[in-house]
């Protein structure tokens, strides 16, 4: 799983590793790494629509962990 969120592709691609992944993967350092992408996706220089749909994404996946603690 990257660690690397410096771009919006860097965030695509981690969320397209989370919607592949089995739910039991997601207890493995994906709570902070969904933060740390969320902190970069504020940083980055890009579209308010693509950042609110990445947003969604992000905190959908967020949610989705703490339903399965």
């Amino acid at each position: 799983m990257t660690n690397d969120f410096s771009s919006v592709n860097s965030i695509e691609a981690f969320l397209a590793e989370l919607d592949a992944a089995p739910y039991p993967f997601y207890q493995q350092d994906a709570a902070q790494k969904l933060l740390d992408a969320i902190a970069s996706l504020k940083t980055l220089s890009t579209s308010a629509d693509c950042k609110e749909r990445l947003m969604y994404r992000l905190q959908y996946h967020l949610v989705r962990l703490e339903q399965l603690q």
